[in-house]
């Protein structure tokens, strides 16, 4: 039997092809190996971030620019039509010396030119001001401090909002003469808060304007100018001009990004906040409640449900509290998993259980548009209400929103208030969406109301439940997961086609696939603190028991004993803390739920307690247990374990579980199989493709299958690397992860060798020894096949075989130059570029690069105020940068920025020499290398020598027609200027080209033999840096390429099988290039 185990992870696959032999268990194992990808994040000084929100960003910037010019060519036209201008090329509008900001303030007090005209109402389109059309976006009644709101985009919306809500505020100020400014243009005129700067700044939204101001500005110059008998100020020029310079698209509803319902395929899943959706998860909750009344539990009768019921929909909240009192439950009674601690919690969700159903009714009551006997028919009905909070959840633009509204039946006064209310923000909270429709909600309601579980419930529709749906990759949302999910595929095809068919596939995937970015940090912030809490624990138990070393096993059980209270809940009992240590048998480490029924391994399964009711537990839960053997004592044991604090609420259920056996094999399936979204996808592509296959007949003539797909949690394969001691293969003594990627390949072996019929055999160990009442513990467990010594040896070797498989950069796409435009200034006689810096980014070396402005206004000794200003700067950095404390300038101005000379060589001199990119009058650095170009030619000796052309994603992209009918073809030479280079020619011969990650192999001039990944190549030394296959961060830099004895490419395939490259074709642009 051949089975391939995967091994998944955000940037990697592990794989491992293992043979079995029926009741022998494997014969060895076949191949292993590792491959490397990249996800779609790039990396910043602040950490990982998402690609494709980069692309966003940028693309959102592009078509708001273009937008902005097709506005601009509209008003050009517009205005030459009406004979403002005389044409309409772009310098029509150009201002020669007069000022926009005056001619709007003073169109209200005198009459205007055609040409004035002009230059103020396109000044107003080009910048035309912020208007929201997302509902529910409202800007503050007062200013806040823009420092205080949250980091990233919504600091930036929050920042715009509180600048326009200071803008407002001020235009709506009475000034010193008792008078109000009349329109925004002529406060920033004449206002001398906004003389210096009218315009916002990094960081800074007090200009911000809002878009209906300034319309109404252009309306009360149209009625100024008509008040001076203007004539070309008519209403045609009016209406034509607003309809082109403040239009604005609505937003795209989001309805058609909602999945399709499970059992209703025509109908979008509900919104979460949906009337009908409410109902079904309450009633969904109520008829999973278990209630628990000493040894017995029961579940809710029908007659309970219809009473919860009558009291749903009264608050918007139900807590546990509410239901003890709607059921009218004993004090000895309680709700099962649920201590008297948390019963001041909703039951259903924390954001209430009817919480879009309560606030529909406040609307549509409170406003008087529906009486509260319409009200009652349509919460009956349900489908009208279900539509309304359907429109409104996922329409953001109002004017979408109210169409949508007007198709539901609910009447024009609803639809106003319903509008309204949204316009408020009173609908802000509702997000999310739910698994099935409305009109599946609907349906299932009445089933639940007859104490139905769900399964019965669908089976009552005709429906099943658990059917599997028709997978596709295009349904993992997250990019990195879809990445990950994507490059799984395609190596499982690839080792199909070498060793296939495969008679099982097991896949294990990294739990950080699907989270992101942020959960990532959590988890790895958690992480942290485990690591830190657990060397606490460590120095904690060597001071309690004084002894100068302990291990592993002993600081776990010192953890057991501080979270139980220093006792054994089993008895009751105080454990003294000279019996933590492992070596004592007098307690053990017991799993509270049977390891060979549930399969769970974890922390929250385990106990400290006494050697002799472990032996008497057996393979029991402790209610079964306790209720067989010493019903009384439950109580006591009940209290025990909701009197440790410190224990979390999943382990206090597992202490407390009641319906072992009901639940039993849904613990199983999870413990051993993961569950998560993504691996979901990849486990149902698999399954087309490897069905169940035929395994018998069962005594009652149907078929039996057997599974070929699994999926393993990471939890269960590194227990099993930790008791086959291949632990130290993937990690240090410390713990620490090897940087060697070879590990995913070891990861991948565990995981193939985690078969059923070993999961069977654990369970058979656990079974005997619970049964003997024996501590079981997974490092009894015999390896797969031999002994530990020789499986530990064959993994061993099979993994230091591996060759790491890394994809070479082929594509070229991404941005052509950096986006930071530097200024060309006169240094020292010859131009050079200077740089814009943030004060947040300085540190103190940069302040010798702060220049000495060149006089101008009133400035007579630039030299003093550039000192004057270096020492502010110098301070404050030495103090820490207080955010609270900002640098000023010697006028009392916040310094935000700086003009920083470029950087000085190591001879003294200053670099920054020549315009790289030339753009808007500065200069543009190159973005990344995307390629090298490798050439040779023999020297005067007859040796060869190789030359190395570097290629810049912006050399592809310009629109030179040099660049555009040749790729360049200058080598680096080491410390020259790049038009000293050497050009390529007729006797130069060309090899191959680089690109990131192509696998090449060098000879040095010493004989050194060299074979790496390729890196980068220094332009300044045109020298080449290569890192090792197996870690991508141990990097060999400086290797010199001109006089190489040997310079060779290979490709390497997924599987790590490594060919060279003998020849190439040199390609430009999709093309070959002679």
């Amino acid at each position: 039997m051949r089975t391939l185990g995967i091994d998944g992870g955000i940037a990697s696959i592990g794989w491992a092809i293992i043979d079995q032999q029926d009741g022998a268990g494997a014969s060895g194992i076949v191949e292993c190996g590792t491959r490397m990808f990249n996800p779609p994040e790039g990396q910043s000084k602040s950490g990982p971030f998402l690609k494709n929100a980069e692309r966003r960003s940028y693309r959102l910037q592009r078509r708001i620019v273009r937008r902005r010019a097709q506005r601009m060519r509209e008003v050009r036209k517009l205005f030459a039509d009406h004979g403002l201008i005389p044409s309409t090329d772009p310098n029509a509008l150009a201002g020669q010396g007069m000022n926009p900001w005056d001619i709007r303030a003073d169109a209200l007090v005198r009459t205007i030119e055609p040409k004035e005209l002009a230059l103020a109402l396109g000044h107003i389109a080009k910048h035309r001001g912020f208007k929201s059309n997302r509902k529910g976006e409202r800007i503050p009644n007062e200013p806040i401090d823009a420092s205080k709101a949250k980091t990233g985009e919504d600091s930036e919306k929050q920042g715009t909002l509180f600048g326009l809500a200071q803008t407002q505020q001020r235009l709506a100020a009475i000034r010193d003469d008792g008078t109000q400014y009349r329109t925004i243009g002529e406060m920033f005129a004449r206002d001398p808060i906004y003389a210096n700067r009218k315009r916002n700044r990094d960081g800074d939204y007090t200009r911000s304007i809002l878009r209906d101001d300034l319309e109404a500005e252009v309306r009360q110059i149209f009625a100024s100018q008509k008040r001076f008998a203007n004539g070309i100020a008519t209403q045609s020029l009016l209406d034509a001009f607003c309809k082109i310079a403040f239009v604005q698209r609505p937003m795209q509803s989001s309805l058609e990004l909602v999945g399709n319902c499970p059992f209703v395929e025509t109908e979008k899943r509900a919104s979460a906040y949906a009337p009908s959706f409410e109902r079904f998860r309450f009633l969904s909750k109520l008829v999973t409640l278990r209630i628990v009344s000493g040894r017995n539990m029961r579940s809710l009768s029908e007659s309970e449900v219809r009473n919860c019921l009558t009291e749903y929909g009264t608050r918007q909240g139900m807590t546990w509290k509410n239901l003890r009192n709607i059921l009218g439950l004993a004090a000895s009674e309680r709700f099962n998993g649920v201590g008297s601690d948390k019963e001041k919690n909703d039951f259903v969700r924390s954001a209430g259980a009817c919480k879009g159903t309560k606030v529909l009714e406040s609307v549509l009551i409170g406003t008087g548009t529906v009486s509260e006997l319409e009200w009652q028919k349509l919460i009956a009905d349900g489908k009208e209400l279900d539509d309304a909070m359907t429109a409104v959840a996922f329409n953001e633009d109002l004017d979408v929103m109210r169409v949508a509204l007007g198709q539901t039946g609910l009447g024009q006064r609803a639809v106003d208030a319903l509008c309204d209310a949204a316009t408020d923000g009173t609908f802000n909270f509702v997000k999310g969406t739910g698994h099935i429709s409305c009109a599946a909600a609907r349906r299932l309601n009445p089933h639940f109301e007859r104490a139905l579980r769900y399964d019965e419930a669908c089976q009552a529709e005709g429906w099943d439940h658990a059917a599997q749906r028709g997978w596709k990759l295009d349904d993992i949302k997250s990019p990195v997961a879809q990445k990950a999910a994507r490059e799984i595929m395609k190596q499982i095809k690839v080792l199909e086609d070498a060793y296939g068919p495969f008679d099982r596939i097991q896949i294990e995937m990294a739990r950080e696939i699907g989270k992101s970015i942020e959960e990532r940090r959590k988890i790895e912030s958690g992480q942290n603190k485990r690591t830190v809490a657990r060397q606490k624990s460590e120095s904690d138990l060597k001071e309690l028991i004084g002894v100068s070393h302990v291990r592993g096993a002993d600081i776990l059980r010192y953890e057991l004993w501080k979270e139980q209270n220093g006792e054994c809940l089993y008895t009751g009992k105080g454990i003294s803390p000279s019996a933590i240590l492992a070596s004592d048998n007098s307690v053990q480490v017991d799993h509270i739920l049977p390891f060979s029924r549930f399969a769970d391994n974890s922390y929250l399964n385990k106990t400290l307690c006494f050697t002799d009711a472990n032996q008497a537990k057996r393979n029991r839960t402790p209610f079964e247990w306790i209720s067989a053997d010493k019903p009384d004592d439950w109580d006591r044991f009940s209290k025990a374990v909701e009197l440790c604090k410190s224990m979390k609420g999943i382990k206090k259920r597992n202490y407390l579980m009641m319906d072992a056996a009901e639940r039993e094999g849904q613990f199983l399936e999870r413990n051993l199989n993961d569950t998560r979204y993504a691996l979901k996808v990849v486990l149902g592509l698999l399954k087309t493709r490897y069905p169940d296959e035929l395994a018998g007949t069962n005594p009652d003539g149907s078929e039996r299958k057997r599974r070929r797909v699994f999926a393993r949690p990471g939890g269960i394969t590194a227990a099993l690397r930790r008791v086959w001691g291949l632990e130290s293969l993937k990690k240090d003594s410390e713990g620490n992860r090897l940087a060697d990627d070879r590990h995913h390949a070891l990861d991948a072996i565990v995981t193939a060798c985690c078969s059923e019929g070993l999961l069977q055999r654990a369970t058979r160990v656990a079974q005997e020894q619970e049964r003997r009442g024996q501590q079981f513990e997974l490092r009894d467990l015999p390896p797969p096949w031999g002994d530990a010594a020789s499986f530990r040896r064959e993994v061993a070797e099979a993994v230091e075989s591996v060759f790491v498989s890394r994809p070479a950069s082929g594509r070229i796409r991404g941005k052509g130059h950096d986006a930071t435009v530097k200024a060309i200034r006169e240094i020292d006689g010859e131009e050079r570029l200077v740089s814009r810096k943030s004060v947040n980014e300085l540190n103190l070396p940069d302040l010798d690069r702060i220049p000495v402005p060149k006089p101008y206004g009133k400035i007579a000794e630039p030299a003093k105020l550039r000192y004057d200003m270096v020492e502010a700067l110098r301070t404050w950095i030495e103090a820490g940068k207080p955010k609270d404390n900002p640098p000023r300038s010697p006028k009392g101005d916040v310094i935000k920025k700086v003009t920083l000379e470029p950087e000085r060589k190591k001879n003294g001199s200053l670099g920054g020499t020549g315009v790289v990119i030339p753009l808007n009058g500065g200069s543009v650095d190159r973005a990344d290398m995307v390629r090298v170009d490798v050439f040779s030619k023999p020297n005067a000796h007859g040796k060869e020598e190789y030359y190395l052309v570097p290629i810049y994603r912006s050399d592809a992209y310009s629109s030179d027609p040099d660049l555009a009918a040749a790729p360049p073809n200058r080598a680096v030479q080491a410390n020259k200027p790049e038009y000293e280079w050497p050009v390529m020619g007729e006797d130069h011969q060309f090899h191959f080209s680089l690109m990131s990650f192509s696998l090449v192999e060098i000879i040095r001039p010493s004989g050194e033999i060299i074979r790496g990944y390729f890196r980068g190549l220094d332009r300044s030394t045109g020298a080449i840096t290569l890192s090792e296959h197996n870690d991508s961060l141990s990097l060999v830099r400086g290797i010199g390429a001109r006089t190489l004895l040997s310079f060779k490419k290979f490709n390497v395939d997924r599987l790590g099988c490594v060919h060279e490259v003998k020849r190439e074709t040199r390609t430009w642009r999709g093309k070959v290039y002679t």
